[in-house]
């Protein structure tokens, strides 16, 4: 008995080892004349963007075969199997409840206003106990689906940016989702009765930082209107969708994702490092190839926005590139403390199991 708990065991921490996001599983080539003895033929770099693909060894790959079963948000919205919705704070209406009880009962039943309905009063607060920060989310299907932060969804009062990965189960009930607002200048709701219909697409790299780093509203303002600034567009409420108003951006934006999208496809690309001038723009990285590929379009959306926003031509070291896999990847612990510090980012985890890093 003992002999087979051991075995379990060493088996267990085997498979908990193989699963770790270092580079005894992962590999990045980051020496270009490894890569290429022909710099032309080097296809992952474009414009100011480049891509270094993250690739899983055997034994990282089949350790977490199987992982990646999750519908993406955007065709979730799309085939209206998740509800997005403004959220209602119930500890605020349960004491406008109590407010209007009481006034109700001392005036025999009846307003100053003529109303004689506590459901009117209730109703008349509603918009006051809304929140900006905090969203209701409801997977109303049978599907499991992956919530990704940064992407940017459209509808309810203002457009929001999602701030957290989720994974949200099957006929979830309504859950809080953590969100910021990536539209300022607008309180009101459009034609789509409360609900967030709308899917965007995901943030640029700053703006995703300031939702890691500083956590704070204002600074996520200040990086979107900074990507707006530097692609010439505007709306009267300073959406981040102002982005798509731009014909120059919409077509440069395609340029780059049309040349990337097919280098990405071999089977054990799990995450990529983008770079752009002498700077890492930052990495994604999936548990699993399955993973990658549903969401490799929009992590891609989002550098590209940054290159075209920020970047100039690629102009970093193998050395720059390669301190900073070590930095990432070295090995578990290290990667804890380098994620934590100064918000470099960070690790979403569900029963356990790692499902996506990502680091600015």
């Amino acid at each position: 008995m003992k002999k087979t708990l051991s075995i379990c065991l060493l088996l267990f921490t085997f498979l908990q080892l193989k699963a770790q996001f270092t580079t005894e599983n992962l590999k990045v080539e980051t020496n270009r004349s490894t890569r290429f003895s022909d710099s032309k033929s080097d296809k992952l770099t474009y414009k100011n963007l480049r891509i270094y693909p993250i690739f899983a060894k055997q034994a990282f790959a089949e350790s977490q075969k199987g992982v990646g079963n999750y519908m993406p948000l955007e065709k979730a919205l799309k085939e209206k199997k998740i509800l997005i919705t403004e959220h209602l704070d119930t500890t605020h209406s349960s004491q406008i409840a109590d407010t209007t009880l009481r006034q109700n009962r001392i005036r025999n039943g009846r307003n100053r206003d003529g109303s004689n309905s506590i459901q009117q009063r209730l109703t008349s607060n509603i918009g006051s106990s809304e929140t900006v920060n905090t969203l209701y989310v409801e997977n109303i299907s049978e599907d499991t689906v992956f919530l990704m932060s940064g992407e940017v969804v459209k509808g309810g009062k203002q457009d929001r940016v999602i701030a957290q990965d989720m994974i949200i189960p099957p006929n979830s009930g309504k859950i809080d989702l953590s969100v910021f607002c990536v539209e300022k200048g607008r309180w009101t709701y459009k034609e789509d009765n409360g609900k967030f219909d709308g899917y965007f697409q995901m943030a640029s790299m700053n703006v995703r930082g300031a939702i890691d780093k500083s956590k704070q509203q204002a600074k996520v303002w200040e990086e979107v209107s900074k990507v707006n600034e530097k692609n010439k567009v505007s709306t009267k409420t300073s959406a981040y969708t102002a982005l798509t108003s731009s014909k120059e951006f919409k077509k440069t934006q395609e340029e780059y994702l049309s040349h990337f999208n097919p280098q990405l496809s071999g089977n054990h690309i799990i995450g990529m490092i983008a770079v752009t001038d002498d700077r890492v723009i930052g990495a994604d990285i999936f548990a699993s190839h399955r993973l990658f590929s549903k969401y490799s379009d929009k992590i891609l959306q989002s550098y590209v926005t940054e290159a075209i926003s920020n970047g100039k031509a690629v102009a970093i070291s193998d050395k720059k590139v390669e301190e900073y896999v070590q930095n990432l990847l070295a090995n578990e612990k290290n990667q804890e403390k380098y994620l934590d510090k100064d918000g470099n980012g960070k690790r979403f985890k569900h029963k356990g199991r790692t499902l996506h890093i990502t680091s600015y």
